[in-house]
């Protein structure tokens, strides 16, 4: 717990700021506040981390509503 407080909401509040400064997605708001320099990777992998983040969601969501049908029915 003192991780999430220490390290997620600071690095929640720096993702809202971000947000609010350059109005737009990830990669081009990195871009608009630091051009030039390649920020824009960072954005960049934020958007590919949370698409395979996703991925192993859905797998996971798969598993728990076999789980719950299994348990519904009584095949668990």
């Amino acid at each position: 717990m003192a991780c999430v407080v220490l390290i997620g909401l600071p690095l929640l509040i720096a993702e809202l700021a971000l947000g609010r400064a350059g109005h737009a997605d990830a990669p081009a708001t990195f871009t608009a506040l630091a051009p030039g320099g390649h920020w824009h990777l960072a954005g960049l992998l934020g958007v590919a981390g949370s698409a395979v983040i996703l991925s192993y969601y859905g797998v996971i969501a798969g598993w728990a509503l076999r789980y719950l049908a299994g348990a519904v029915d009584g095949t668990l």
